[in-house]
């Protein structure tokens, strides 16, 4: 473990962990009972955290935990390469013995072997053209997991990537597959609410009522701001009055964001934690992406990145349309305003929040969120 108590990447155990107790509890018990959960929240707000925290709780008890990321996948074939990975890790293979294993299960098709350059991690992939090959491969995984001693409970993350798939038809393949499985269960989670939902709400999709619906939200205000304020007194790090307030109202509690200020604050390794201390620190955070936010102009258009703009300043927008909106931010026309707006949902820099009789709209980062606000 990193010395620094805030981390920002890896779960590094309960230590490091805020709460979640109530839906950890939801997981555990659905996966338990035999129900597969969809697992939702927006970007930064600590789903894959939660899972990682769950399954390092399920540790003591007997079953087998897989975690896949299939972020960036773009095909079934990839989505096959890191669910066999997954599933290779999680039997506990020797390195020495990963090579065997693996062939002994994909031999049919002969993977190739190889060492992760950056983490020395054996790995294996194949290519596999034919749906014929696919569906084999997936029933041979499957089969694996089926002949586990205990049940197997298996989160897949980034879940709606599958809808982008070139074959129209892997819901179907997946679904025919897992709905015989006796010994496993799921956490299908994801980010992108529009492409997830339907997913298990919409009768003519495969997956329809597959499982109960988890969204998580910003986890309780006073609870984590307690849980910084433990870490940083026993860290020999003490907060002034307001410190961590303006940390909250900055970061808007989302997770990622709070951990990451807080850890630019810690690193700084002062006795006393003042709002002037944060304030330099946020500096630091635009001066490490600020190339990064300017190149958005180049990637943007002229609209996309004025409305943008309009977004950050207002911080929550309700009626994008209205001519209140566009006249205050001098945008152009509503359709103008429409197409750019979808454009921006579309790149994940707008994040569509829904709930309420009409969606609303804010910046996805935070970090840029703010600095749009002083730029």
């Amino acid at each position: 473990m990193n010395s620094n108590p805030f981390p920002v990447t890896a779960y590094q155990g309960p230590e490091y962990f805020c709460n979640r107790s109530a839906e950890s509890d939801l997981l555990r018990e659905a996966l338990q009972n035999g129900r597969s959960t969809t697992l939702f929240s927006p970007r930064r707000m600590g789903k894959t955290g939660l899972i990682h925290h769950l399954f390092h709780t399920l540790k003591a008890e007997k079953c087998n935990t897989i975690y896949v990321d299939i972020f960036g996948t773009e095909d079934l074939n990839g989505f096959l390469n890191r669910l066999a990975n997954s599933v290779l890790r999680s039997l506990s293979v020797q390195r020495d013995q990963f090579f065997k294993k693996a062939l002994e299960i994909f031999g049919r098709i002969r993977p190739q072997v190889s060492y992760n350059e950056l983490t020395g991690v054996p790995q294996v992939s194949f290519s596999l053209e034919s749906e014929v090959d696919k569906q084999a491969t997936l029933n041979d995984i499957l089969d694996i997991l089926e002949k586990q001693k205990y049940p197997n409970y298996i989160a897949i993350d980034e879940f709606q990537q599958i809808s982008e798939y070139p074959e129209s038809n892997t819901e179907q393949i997946l679904r025919s597959h897992f709905q015989h499985l006796t010994k496993s269960w799921f956490i299908y989670s994801g980010s992108q609410r529009h492409l997830l939902t339907p997913m298990f709400s919409d009768p003519s999709r495969a997956f329809y009522q597959s499982g109960g619906f988890l969204s998580l939200g910003r986890l309780d205000r006073e609870e984590y701001r307690e849980f910084i304020q433990n870490l940083f007194v026993k860290n020999k790090q003490i907060p002034e009055d307001g410190a961590l307030d303006y940390i909250m109202d900055w970061t808007q509690v989302y997770t990622f964001y709070t951990q990451y200020l807080c850890n630019k604050v810690y690193s700084k390794g002062q006795k006393r934690i003042s709002s002037d201390l944060v304030r330099e620190c946020i500096l630091e955070i635009f001066s490490e992406r600020e190339a990064v936010f300017y190149n958005y102009r180049n990637l943007l258009t002229q609209a996309q990145f004025r409305l943008l703009a309009a977004i950050g300043s207002d911080e929550i927008v309700n009626e994008p349309y209205s001519q209140d909106f566009i006249q205050r931010h001098r945008l152009s026309s509503v359709s103008t305003v429409r197409k750019s707006l979808q454009a921006l949902v579309d790149k994940e820099m707008v994040y569509v929040l829904t709930g309420n009789e009409k969606p609303s709209y804010q910046v996805y980062d935070v970090f840029l969120l703010r600095w749009l606000q002083v730029r």
